[in-house]
Parts: structure tokens; C-alpha cells; sequence
């Protein structure tokens, strides 16, 4: 190849690669916006503060969220006692609904015997930062709701750039 057809090729690259990066940085960019009149409809409030929302009665408030410091957003429903908490290692199960912020389905296995499936830890990113975060939060047959934007999501919301709401309705710990 002569120089000229490579230094061709090079701008081409690149401008298809800066077509790409718009295009998410768009996508972003609306999936924010959706978030916010998402959240100002429904009067959402957030707190940081743990030891006030995980005392509160369950059901919490419809608008109440616990923000962790990730920006994951957790709606505890229903609290049965002091049950088992999550440590290293532990096996979590979850049956859950997962909605677009339009109510349209995302995914569930709410019918699947076996659940889905992960391993905790900590620092650990599989099944995602959101799963993670909540794993630290919840306790055995807890059921809560999670609001997850795309860039602590699983992979595939990663890619559709879109913020789910995502209801936990059943909860397993295991040793």
C-alpha cells in the first residue's frame, strides 16, 4: 500500500471511530435527561445516609431511594426480621422484573426455578456494580427495588445505554 491510501484509511478511521463516540455520548446524554423528568415526575428523593433509610419501616415511602456511593438507587419493600447478611463468598439468588424507565419489559426470571445466580464479593464488578452494591445492603428473602443507570448496569444495559428499574422479588443467601 502507498502512503497516501494508508494516511486514507487512517481518516477514515478515525472519523467513523468520533461518529461512534457521539453517538453514545448522545445516547448518554438522553438517558440522563430521561432520569431526571423520570425522577421530578415522581417527586424521587435520594439519601446517602444508611443508618436513617435501612432503619425506617418497610415498605418504605414509593419516592424514598438509598443512593450507595456508586450511584445505584435502592427502594427497600419488605423486611422480614434480622435475617442473614451478605458476606464474602456468599451465593445470592434473585428472582426479579426488570422495566425500561417507560414501564416496557427489560427482562425477569421470575418464573425460573433456579434464579439468577452470583457469587459476592465485595470488589467484585459480575453481575454488575448495581448487584454488588445491593448485595451490601440486603438481607435473606428481602425484597426491594433498584434503579440502575447504564454505566453500573450489566453488560447489555451497558450497550442499550439505558437506565432500568428493577424489582427484587425474591431473595436467597446462601453459605
Amino acid at each position: 500500500m502507498n502512503k497516501l491510501t494508508i494516511i486514507g484509511l487512517l481518516v477514515l478511521t478515525l472519523l467513523f471511530g468520533a461518529c461512534k463516540t457521539e453517538n453514545y455520548a448522545k445516547k448518554r446524554k438522553n438517558e440522563q435527561k430521561k432520569f431526571n423528568e423520570y425522577t421530578k415526575a415522581r417527586n424521587l428523593e435520594f439519601s446517602t445516609d444508611s443508618a436513617y433509610c435501612f432503619s425506617l419501616p418497610t415498605p418504605w415511602p414509593e419516592n424514598l431511594y438509598f443512593e450507595t456511593h456508586r450511584g445505584v438507587y435502592i427502594r427497600l419493600i419488605s423486611r422480614e426480621g434480622e435475617k442473614r447478611t451478605v458476606e464474602n463468598g456468599n451465593t445470592i439468588i434473585l428472582r426479579y422484573r426488570a422495566y425500561d424507565l417507560d414501564g416496557g419489559e427489560y427482562g425477569n426470571n421470575i418464573h425460573s426455578r433456579e434464579g439468577f445466580v452470583y457469587v459476592y464479593s465485595p470488589n467484585g464488578y459480575t453481575p454488575s456494580i448495581a448487584f454488588i452494591d445491593a448485595a451490601s445492603c440486603i438481607r435473606h428473602e428481602d425484597k426491594f427495588e433498584m434503579l440502575v443507570d447504564s454505566k453500573v448496569g450489566t453488560q447489555e444495559q451497558t450497550e442499550d445505554v439505558l437506565t432500568t428499574r428493577i424489582f427484587i422479588d425474591d431473595t436467597t443467601i446462601t453459605n
